[in-house]
């Protein structure tokens, strides 16, 4: 005949059983949502490093540009904003910019004149400065969120005809400044 501490010992063990199960169970649920953090964590990396790279390649291009524009003038667009070309959509870009592609990136460019300087003269030269702003929009076919946008302003040399009133100042050709244009 079952004592009652017999049946108390079955009933315990039942209930160890169970708590066993219940804390593997939590102890599953945990590494699988460890899983999809550290899968999620991945492909953020992942994108991270796709945009970098797509930015890399942006600057370089924007580099080659600026030094092709030093003995061409083309691509041309009347002053428009920073902040209202980033807002153009790719069809205004495909008709009025210049455009070409490399690989799996689509790139496009604007150049404004933005002004003359009599008074910015060219290091060992008499020369005056030419201001412009070039604007370059890439796109990846392979990261559709990698458009990037970037703006420099550049000098060109010229023969200014006005007289400066103003101090005179020495400038470098080339680039003087550039950024990132973000919405």
């Amino acid at each position: 005949m079952p004592t009652y501490l017999d049946q108390h010992k079955k009933n315990q063990a039942g209930f160890i059983l169970f708590t066993a199960v219940l804390f593997m169970q939590i102890f599953a649920l945990t590494a699988i949502a460890q899983l999809l953090l550290t899968k999620m964590n991945l492909k953020i990396s992942n994108d991270n490093w796709q945009q970098r790279q797509n930015f890399d390649y942006s600057y370089h291009l924007l580099n080659y540009i600026e030094n092709y524009l030093q003995n061409h003038n083309n691509c041309f667009i009347p002053h428009i904003s920073p902040i209202n070309l980033f807002k153009k959509n790719s069809a205004w870009w495909q008709q009025y910019a210049c455009h070409g592609t490399l690989s799996t990136t689509s790139y496009y460019f604007a150049v404004e004149f933005l002004g003359d300087n009599p008074c910015a003269l060219l290091k060992n030269s008499q020369q005056t400065a030419n201001f412009y702003r070039l604007t370059l929009l890439t796109t990846n076919s392979k990261f559709p969120s990698g458009k990037i946008l970037i703006s420099s302003i550049f000098i060109k040399p010229s023969m200014s005809k006005e007289e400066c009133t103003e101090s005179v100042y020495q400038v470098n050709i080339g680039r003087q400044s550039w950024r990132q244009l973000n919405g």
